[in-house]
């Protein structure tokens, strides 16, 4: 009896992928999230003995649905001080994107964070402080305050001819200026000192030579001081000993206000 044989072929089938399918919903709702789509090895599947395909089964993609929120101003704060007390400043106020604030992909606010605006512009007082006294009152034999009667100017008032003395509204450095002419009389020295708050600071001080007591001098001194507010400054000697008029006088100004 004859046997039948039974040939069986076989045929080797590689893997290949299959399209892509559609992408999945995003992962948020707004801003950044992430979405995805898968593929399979079956078109067709791959045999036994075949190769299985190469490559991803799922690609992944940022998604963005649109902004959470988009940037809103917040109120303006109040404003700062002013950077001058008078003749005129600045000021500022600011004011921040956090009503709402943007989300990761909102657009900012659209404007000034800052707003500028002058201030305090009414004018400054008087900062020209200058004076010169003359006509000296002969009033006494001893050491006094010596007393100018007269003012060629007397800017910022704060010179008394009244009582003779300089008293400071504006504090600050200050320069003087004292002259005083000896009259004819025997008197072998002269002497006079300006004082602030009745404390000697300059002294003036002359002596005559040998017996020339009738001759005329002239005795003068220069100071540069700082002076606080009401801080009182005068000249201290003999009014009797000196000429009146225009020929003695006490003079000073403001060289430098302080800050």
């Amino acid at each position: 009896m004859t046997k039948l044989m039974t040939v069986k072929f076989c045929f080797l089938v590689h893997g290949g992928w299959s399209t892509w399918s559609s992408w999945s919903s995003c992962t948020v709702s707004c801003d950044l999230g992430m979405q995805h789509r898968d593929r399979s090895c079956t078109s067709p599947y791959p045999s036994l003995s075949g190769d299985h395909c190469f490559g991803e089964s799922r690609e992944d993609r940022i998604c963005m649905p649109g902004a959470c929120a988009d940037g809103g101003w917040s109120l303006w704060e109040n404003w700062g001080s002013c950077t001058e007390s008078c003749g005129g400043g600045v000021r500022t106020r600011s004011r921040s994107c956090t009503n709402p604030s943007p989300s990761l992909i909102g657009r900012s606010c659209v404007g000034d964070y800052t707003e500028v605006s002058t201030c305090n512009r009414t004018a400054c007082p008087e900062h020209n402080v200058a004076f010169t006294a003359y006509n000296l009152y002969q009033n006494s034999s001893s050491n006094t305050i010596l007393l100018f009667r007269n003012t060629y100017i007397n800017n910022g008032n704060a010179y008394d001819t009244t009582t003779g003395k300089f008293t400071c509204n504006v504090p600050g450095v200050y320069h003087f200026v004292v002259t005083l002419l000896k009259q004819y009389q025997v008197i072998n020295s002269v002497s006079a000192h300006i004082r602030i708050n009745g404390s000697n600071k300059l002294l003036l001080y002359l002596r005559t030579k040998g017996d020339d007591y009738n001759e005329v001098y002239m005795l003068t001194g220069a100071g540069t001081f700082h002076l606080n507010r009401n801080d009182v400054v005068d000249v201290y000697g003999v009014p009797n000993y000196f000429y009146s008029v225009t020929d003695s006088y006490f003079t000073g100004f403001l060289i430098t206000p302080d800050q």
